[in-house]
């Protein structure tokens, strides 16, 4: 169908890391949009949340409040938003100076919240124990914050949680999830705005958009406790 031009332009929504360069002999003749996944080619253009750097931005908060030994709780890391936000997760404990063999990352296989209630429960197994967990996702967040409270563990007062995506149940959680946004609004428009101005041959957009997410500050986090 893409070869017959039966569209005049396509949106790609799919989380697989790489996947894009399928889509590049399709690029030449028909516009193609990319959602939420990087490409470095010229000939295809995207849009996408800044994961790596709203996982930095997780981290980065945690290691200001005192805490050093974080756990990144992962979703499959053949998704691209996984593998972005452990590239920011790894960047932020390197600038730390916390060496590659002291960061914790748990991989799932999925991102749901048994992932997370498990994935929990391999840090609680940690020597020495972390003192606060990031995640790629709200959902394993609500996960591995039920674990802790299974464990008689305080929540902030003893392991702080930062979620990812900022849903709407997670300012309902007890306590509120500290989380980071991702505006998915904005990477919707700006998909689409730059899709039909390729439409119209208006080519002088940026091949790649990067919007940047924020940090959402509730009550689940806390100063590392001495």
């Amino acid at each position: 169908m893409l070869h017959q031009r039966r569209t005049d332009g396509v949106l790609i929504l799919t989380p697989y890391y790489s996947s894009g360069d399928a889509y590049l002999p399709f690029a030449k003749n028909l516009p193609i949009v990319l959602m939420d996944m990087e490409s470095d080619k010229a000939d295809i253009k995207a849009v996408t949340i800044d994961h790596e750097l709203g996982a930095y931005i997780s981290t980065k908060y945690l290691l200001e409040l005192g805490h050093l030994r974080i756990a990144f709780i992962v979703g499959p890391l053949n998704l691209s938003p996984c593998f972005r936000t452990m590239n920011g997760y790894k960047k932020a404990m390197r600038e730390a100076g916390i060496a590659e063999d002291a960061q914790i990352v748990v991989s799932t296989k999925h991102t749901d919240i048994q992932d997370g209630y498990e994935a929990m429960k391999e840090v609680l197994r940690l020597t020495p124990q972390p003192t606060a967990v990031a995640t790629n996702s709200d959902i394993m967040a609500f996960g591995a914050m039920d674990a802790a409270k299974r464990n008689g563990i305080r929540i902030p007062e003893e392991f702080s949680f930062i979620g990812y995506d900022d849903i709407p149940f997670s300012a309902l959680m007890t306590p509120p999830l500290t989380t980071i946004l991702q505006d998915k609004d904005e990477l919707s428009n700006a998909a689409v705005s730059l899709l039909y101005k390729s439409i119209l041959g208006e080519n002088d957009s940026p091949t790649q958009i990067k919007i940047p997410p924020k940090l959402i500050l509730r009550k689940s986090t806390a100063p590392l406790s001495i």
